[in-house]
């Protein structure tokens, strides 16, 4: 016997009451191929979804690195893009149409302030002329003067363009004075829309009147047609105030800030204001039928 084998016992295995059944050689192999095969496919899975993380991670960086601009709001938004574009406001909206509808110049005018000419600048822009009729000027004494040379004659001039036609309200004030021994009448027109047709407030001497020229036809509106001014005393200049609005259908006139009378008339409706002298029928100094002074005009939309 070999003393090897002696000094190295084999060691005792149990005997299993039901030993397993002992499988061929050729099925062992087998099975442990398929285990390698299952191991590297396992190992191969994990390396796909690595793969495949790593893949998202870096799309995901990419698509933020490359986002358009487009996707943050401008600094300044075109105006296309303008709120009152998306609300779509119907036009039916009232007052609105009629707002968005006025032009510039009439908007500028609901904040218009008062129109006023003390005249002491020749180049205000008042009319300026002499002939064998009439003569209008800028006094170096600092008034405007208007004068008429013929009997049953009467001369208009207009206040520079203040305010953007058509003008339908508007109150006006001036002081006034006629030449010394004038038998003529002055006084201040409104809605004037030519030399024969429009609105005047008048005084001669004591009296005062409001009328109106239409087609070249006078008309008195004030019942009776001449009537007593309430004060006819003038400043110590030797002027007096005269003031005349017209607001709808309604011309009050006013001398000296006191009520002188009010008329309601519908003849027109709009138009300019200025000044206005009437020849009497008796001639004055200088061959004048009718002159007079005016100073510090003002002209304001009520």
């Amino acid at each position: 016997m070999d003393p090897t084998i002696l000094a190295h016992p084999a060691p005792a295995v149990p005997i299993s009451p039901n030993p397993p059944p002992v499988q061929p050689a050729s099925v062992r192999a087998k099975r442990g191929r398929l285990f390698y095969l299952g191991v590297a496919g396992l190992v191969l899975g994990a390396g796909c979804c690595l793969l495949s993380v790593v893949a998202l991670l870096v799309s995901a960086s990419l698509n933020h690195k490359t986002a358009p601009a487009a996707t943050v709001l401008p600094a300044s938004l075109p105006a296309a893009t303008s709120t009152m574009e998306a609300i779509n406001i119907p036009s039916a909206t009232p007052g609105l149409a009629e707002i968005t509808a006025l032009p510039a110049t009439q908007v500028s005018v609901v904040n218009a302030g008062p129109y006023k000419d003390d005249f002491s600048n020749s180049d205000s822009g008042w009319k300026v002329f002499s002939t064998d009729v009439a003569d209008e000027s800028y006094n170096p004494l600092g008034f405007y003067e208007m004068g008429v040379k013929q009997t049953s004659t009467y001369s208009v001039s207009l206040a520079p363009a203040a305010f953007p036609e058509p003008v339908k309200d508007i109150v006006i004030t001036v002081r006034a004075q006629p030449a010394l021994g004038d038998t003529g009448e002055f006084g201040v027109v409104c809605r004037y829309q030519d030399i024969d047709n429009f609105y005047l407030a008048g005084i001669s001497g004591n009296q005062f009147y409001i009328g109106k020229q239409v087609k070249g036809e006078w008309t008195y509106l004030t019942s009776p047609k001449w009537q007593t001014l309430p004060v006819s005393t003038p400043d110590q200049d030797g002027y007096l105030s005269i003031g005349l609005s017209c607001t709808d259908a309604f011309i009050v006139m006013e001398v000296n800030g006191i009520g002188a009378a009010h008329v309601t008339d519908n003849e027109f409706s709009a138009g300019q204001a200025g000044l206005c002298v009437w020849a009497g029928d008796t001639a004055g100094k200088g061959g004048y039928f009718a002159r007079a002074a005016f100073d510090d005009f003002s002209a304001s939309l009520p």
